[in-house]
């Protein structure tokens, strides 16, 4: 037997006799903040101690306003048996960060151990700002055009890390951007690196290039936070100096940019044209078709490209009129990027068109409106008509009646007498039936009666299979049903598993989705920011139960993928059944 083995065999049996003197103390708590004065941004600590006990309650995380808590404790505990006398230690410890500064108190709170009331008591603390040296060794800084910003306005931004040359970042997540005002592109694995000076320091940076996009009007701060490590080198003072000893310690901080506090201003509505789907910067548009020579069932393509600078993510395909004698499909989609950040390049639609009569002499003028934010006017581009030949449909329809064995380039035959003619009986003779009557046997009815239900059925369904053909708005709600049935078997699992980020995600899409088929133009579901919703069902005249029914459940999600904000996973099979529900109502109102 080992000697730890030994020692494990001794120890054991005095705990346990131990144990009954364990119970009869008092239970002691101890809660303090380490260090009592930080800076902004730096890291600190703050425990609860509990003495004499190894039974804890769950405690929730504080939540004190200035002070950014991790959401998980860390937890430790260790016994010790000193003269007899059990003593065992249990410390529940979260990571903060101060976000301002100011004098804060962490609350304590009233717990039950063992039947006993305990006061944890509370614990203040002091934030100060960051002094030079510190504030020096590492920045965030964010470049953006100046106000004023529109919703929806795509604002291409550069974010830069930059970390003193000589120090070392051991680690590092992508920075985060406060509030729910504001949206930003992903944050790409490989940023640029390069090497840069900065009130006279050298910087190693870390450059992201992404676009930001106000969701909501109104007043709002932007601000990004990041969160980094530090590798510090400092010299170690328990030798002398002569020997150049050194030591590396490592720590963590939160950076943030300077506040931009701005009005984000709504789009016009006076004098906004028909022909506005959404387009918002320096945009213009082109077309092209295939062949100006048609044929009546023939189809051709039209292609719109719309070019330049803006919010390409959110712009919606262009309007076409329901033009007589033309038989319209929703268009392909394709974008063509000049820039990393997608805020430069070209979106094509191509659109297939069936001309559907020879009279048609062109394909009509189109109209499409952006909106220029520089000018805060509205811009109309007209793409003028094209003049175009349609021929008759290559495969006429004969309408001469078919008679079988009978064709044109036959000549009639003479009749003929037959050689032998039977004479005449006197009689009629005797009937003698051959066989049942069909019409009288049960089968028989079965047959016809099942032959028509399919038949009936086939009918139907071809039937629905031609307007989902030609009609646009049926077809866009067909696709769309399928996508929200989804939705909603994935939000029903992620529910039945717990996973509120998955749930949140799936029950806002199923709201997009349906929601889009209530709008009378053409809209891509997941552009559809929670006002541009409300928006929506309140033009459509959604009861005002329902419109409250969904802006719970957007807003829940809107604060969980924005502020980080969950809800308990307990409450998801409420949120899914009136999920279910509100989703039931509104495509009642789409039909």
């Amino acid at each position: 037997m080992s000697f730890v083995s030994r020692i494990q065999y001794i120890i054991a049996p005095l705990l346990a006799l131990a144990a009954p003197s364990l119970w009869s103390q008092s239970v002691l708590v101890q809660a303090e903040a380490k260090p009592s004065v930080v800076m902004v941004g730096q890291a600190a600590t703050y425990s609860i101690r509990f003495l004499n006990t190894d039974s804890i309650p769950n405690l929730n995380t504080p939540r004190v306003a200035g002070l950014d808590f991790n959401s998980t404790p860390s937890t430790s505990s260790y016994q010790q048996i000193i003269n007899g006398r059990v003593s065992v230690e249990t410390e529940l410890s979260w990571t903060f960060r101060p976000t301002e500064t100011g004098a804060y108190t962490i609350p304590g709170r009233i717990i039950q151990i063992r039947g006993e009331e305990i006061a944890i008591p509370d614990v203040q603390i002091r934030c100060i700002p960051m002094d030079e040296e510190t504030k020096s060794r590492a920045l965030l800084r964010l470049e953006i055009q100046k106000p004023p910003y529109y919703v929806g306005q795509a604002l291409p931004a550069r974010l830069a890390l930059l970390v003193r040359r000589d120090l070392n970042l051991a680690n590092v997540a992508f920075p985060e951007s406060e509030g729910d005002a504001f949206l930003h592109s992903e944050f790409d694995n490989n940023p640029i690196r390069g090497t840069i000076t900065y009130n006279g320091q050298s910087y190693n940076a870390l450059v992201w290039d992404i676009l930001i996009t106000p969701i909501k009007s109104g007043t709002a701060e932007l601000r990004f936070r990041q969160n980094i490590a530090l590798q510090i080198v400092s010299p170690d003072s328990r030798f002398p100096s002569v020997f150049s000893m050194s030591r590396t310690r490592t720590e963590t901080t939160t950076l943030a940019t300077e506040p931009i506090n701005t009005e984000i201003l709504p789009l016009p509505e006076d004098d906004r044209p028909d022909g506005f789907t959404g387009g918002i910067g320096k945009l213009s548009i082109a077309s092209e078709v295939s062949s100006t020579d048609l044929t009546v069932g023939e189809p051709m393509t039209l292609t719109l490209t719309v070019s330049g600078e803006g919010n390409f993510d959110r712009i919606s395909p262009p309007e076409l009129p329901e033009w007589d004698n033309w038989r319209i499909y929703p268009p392909k989609v394709d974008f063509t990027p000049e820039d990393d950040r997608g805020f430069e390049g070209s979106k094509s639609y191509e659109f297939i068109l069936i001309p559907q009569s020879e009279e048609i002499t062109e394909i009509p003028a189109i109209q499409y409106a952006t909106f220029d934010p520089q000018t805060a006017t509205y811009a109309t581009d007209l793409l003028e008509a094209v003049s175009v030949n349609v021929a008759p449909s290559l495969k006429p329809v004969d309408s001469a009646p078919f008679i079988p064995g009978l064709s044109s380039d036959e000549e009639e035959e003479e009749d003929r007498i037959p050689e032998n003619i039977l004479p005449l009986q006197a009689d009629s003779g005797n009937l003698h039936p051959y066989g049942s009557i069909l019409w009288k046997e049960p089968s028989f009815w079965l047959i016809n009666f099942g032959t028509g239900l399919v038949l009936g059925l086939l009918a139907g369904w071809s039937r629905r299979r031609r307007r989902i053909l030609t009609d646009t708005a049926l077809a866009r709600r067909h696709r769309g049903n399928r996508k929200v049935r989804k939705a909603l078997q994935r939000a029903r699992e992620s529910a039945r598993k717990g996973d509120v980020p998955d749930f949140l995600e799936a029950a806002r899409f199923a709201l997009q989705e349906t929601i889009s088929h209530l709008s009378p133009h053409p809209v891509e579901a997941k552009t559809l920011v929670t006002s541009d919703c409300m928006a929506i069902l309140d033009s459509s005249n959604v009861e005002a139960s329902t419109q409250t029914k969904v802006t719970a459940i957007l807003d829940k999600a809107d604060a969980h993928q924005f502020a980080g904000i969950s809800i308990p996973p307990e409450e998801l099979d409420a949120l899914n059944r009136q999920l279910a529900s509100v989703v039931q109502e509104l495509s009642r109102q789409n039909r």
